[in-house]
């Protein structure tokens, strides 16, 4: 959907990903049925990645606020990460996000 999205929508994704990453999550017991909908982790890299090349690719289309915004965003994600550090157990989606906006080599695909 990201072709349907605003340059606001999507700057506005990295400060709720932040904000759902602060937010602590109940605790599951055994197997549920809402599990059947989770993407498996190469799914969801994908679309991160996928994500953040909108993001990185489209920045000159931005205007200060979607700029502020998706970097504020992503700073606030690295940091989280940053004090949490590595954990055993660490669920995909921050492993994802670690790879993606921790990693020295991080560039956007063109």
């Amino acid at each position: 959907y990201l072709e349907d999205m605003s340059r606001r929508d999507i700057s506005a994704v990295w400060a709720r990903i932040a904000l759902l990453m602060t937010k602590r999550q109940p605790k599951q017991r055994g197997k549920s049925s809402h599990n059947t909908g989770k993407l498996s982790f190469d799914d969801m890299e994908h679309m991160m990645h996928k994500i953040f090349n909108d993001t990185a690719n489209g920045i000159e289309d931005c205007g200060a606020r979607e700029i502020t915004e998706a970097t504020l965003g992503m700073a606030k994600i690295v940091t989280i990460l940053l004090q949490q550090g590595k954990r055993r157990g660490e669920d995909s989606s921050r492993v994802i996000l670690r790879r993606l906006l921790v990693s020295k080599d991080m560039k956007p695909n063109r």
